[in-house]
């Protein structure tokens, strides 16, 4: 799993930082209005600060004209982009990986001393704060850190009131730099602070380096490539460009890896076809999914995305997708005509015919069909629901790593189908050996309700291996609006299944009082014994 946390920090109404751990499964729970979308938001808007050094975004490339954030201004927390930071970070497990892979040598570079560094950067955090320059009229990157197994490593600090002269420091007590030479830098003594020093490199005036918004596609990476190439770093040079960019560059990698499926999918339409030109940002309306069951899915993969769809322990929707590959003939042709006359032309002609029908292109058609009769429809042609579960579950299970966001998976969907969304999300997390994350903005009782039984099951050894899970696989975040501001927590679980914190007003006890009418006054006591062990 290789991202683990996110930090959020004066963005929207989250007015102070926050992290929330990411887990296999990470479910957001609140009210309407309350913030969740503002976890994901987050999630996008650092994908474009990291991947397109957008800092000022209202369209973001995942999003389509579904995202709209508005810009800066409009996303700074009271919107008092004047003289708040936001902050946003992503921590990274490297266990599976060797962070040297991610840094590209430089003319000047020495390999033996980069492959010294082999294996030993086990986590990294990247963290970065944004702020509004009157000098340069736009948003700058104030801030960049990097911290390398839980240690702050390096950071550049750009004051936006001179936003032309970032501040590059280093951590002198940070492994990475234990032996590093202080010809080119300062030593800032004041900056003690247990296991760290930092140290800064020599000012240095830039040119053709704003750490404003590029005008032309660029990565943060390669922002900071030209930057640290302006500096004299001296013998330090090759640690510290290694320290910040190969982090950026994992990081860049798996936000790439990013699936953003958002709360209201389309249907594809009649006779529809795919675009010859891939778009990640189909998938926030689910036309994406549609566009991979027609041109890119395998038989194989088609087949498993069936068996979800059609097994009655699994979702159990009623319909399977039925991919069919044809050829139309003309009918003032040659194969036509010898085929519907029975004419000895047929046997006479039978190359050129051969040769008609190679030359005619394959068509696909992908259609619906109904398990209890095998009728084929179109989407169009069935409720709702289909279409909105069909992207859900083709994101689930497709063969590649990284984290999917989605909202509202049960939009639409009956509440028998909404369990076993649960088991889908769990099966696909630890299937394959692919690293498949969810971060899941739900409304759904009957999801949690799913996978508090798996974990119970689990704990009793009586659930199916594919379904089995434990608390450390499952974050549950209750996110509610008090005040104007966006306040954020877990609810711990325990491996039998239990919350060992309280849910808020708006859930569980909701349904109860539908069937038992008002609650009694002791209420909190009593759910405090159903929840607590």
């Amino acid at each position: 799993m290789p991202i683990v946390s996110l930090s959020i920090g004066r963005f929207k109404g989250i007015s102070r930082d926050v992290t929330i751990d990411i887990r296999p499964i990470t479910l957001l729970f609140g009210a309407n209005s309350a913030g969740k979308s503002t976890i994901l938001q987050a999630m996008l808007y650092l994908r474009e600060c990291v991947g397109r050094r957008n800092f000022n975004p209202d369209k973001v490339s995942v999003g389509g004209a579904f995202v709209d954030l508005g810009g800066f201004k409009n996303l700074v927390h009271q919107r008092d982009w004047a003289s708040a930071q936001i902050a946003l970070g992503v921590e990274v497990n490297l266990s599976s990986i060797d962070l040297v892979d991610y840094y590209e040598l430089g003319s000047g570079d020495e390999p033996h001393y980069i492959d010294e560094l082999s294996g030993r950067a086990r986590s990294a955090k990247v963290d970065i704060s944004l702020a509004w320059s009157d000098p340069l009229n736009c948003v700058i990157l104030a801030n960049y850190q990097v911290c390398i197994n839980g240690q702050p490593a390096a950071r550049l600090v750009t004051k936006p009131t001179h936003p032309r002269r970032p501040l590059l420091e280093y951590n002198a007590k940070h492994e990475i730099f234990s032996d590093a030479d202080d010809t080119a830098v300062i030593n800032l003594g004041a900056a003690h602070v247990d296991s760290i020093e930092w140290v800064r490199v020599k000012e240095q005036s830039l040119s053709g380096a704003s750490p404003g918004s590029s005008s032309i596609e660029s990565t943060l990476c390669s922002w900071l490539r030209h930057l640290t190439s302006q500096f004299d770093l001296g013998e330090i040079s090759q640690s510290l460009r290694y320290v910040l960019i190969a982090p950026a560059e994992y990081v860049l990698e798996q936000l790439e890896r990013m699936i953003y499926l958002g709360p209201i999918r389309e249907a594809p339409p009649r006779g529809y076809s795919p675009p010859f030109t891939r778009d990640e940002a189909r998938w926030a309306t689910g036309l994406a999914a549609w566009d991979w069951l027609h041109s890119e899915g395998s038989d194989t993969e088609i087949g498993l995305v069936n068996d979800w769809l059609k097994q009655s322990h699994r979702l159990n929707a009623g319909f399977r997708l039925h991919r069919a590959r044809y050829k139309e003939l003309d009918v003032d042709g040659m194969a036509l005509q010898a085929l519907m006359t029975h004419s000895s032309d047929f046997l006479d002609n039978v190359e050129r015919i051969r040769e008609e029908v190679n030359d005619l292109q394959i068509k696909t058609r992908l259609m619906l069909r109904r398990e209890s009769d095998f009728l084929e429809v179109q989407p169009q042609d069935v409720g709702i629901g289909i279409s909105q579960l069909v992207p859900v579950v083709v994101a689930s299970l497709l063969e590649k790593d990284g984290l999917r966001i989605i909202e509202q998976p049960e939009l639409h969907i009956h509440p028998a189908v909404q369990v076993g969304i649960g088991d889908l999300l769990i099966a696909a997390s630890g299937a394959d050996g692919i690293e498949r994350t969810f971060l899941v903005e739900t409304h759904s009782e009957h999801l949690i309700l799913r996978i508090l039984r798996r974990l119970r099951e689990t704990a009793a050894d009586t659930v199916l291996p594919e379904l089995a899970i434990t608390a450390e696989d499952v974050a549950v975040y209750i996110v509610e609006a008090a005040d104007g501001k966006t306040e954020i927590r877990r609810l711990r679980l325990t491996d039998d299944g239990r919350f060992e914190d309280r849910w808020p007003h708006g859930f569980f006890e909701e349904r109860e009082r539908e069937f038992f009418g008002d609650l009694p006054e002791d209420i909190d006591e009593q759910l405090d014994r159903f929840f607590k062990p």
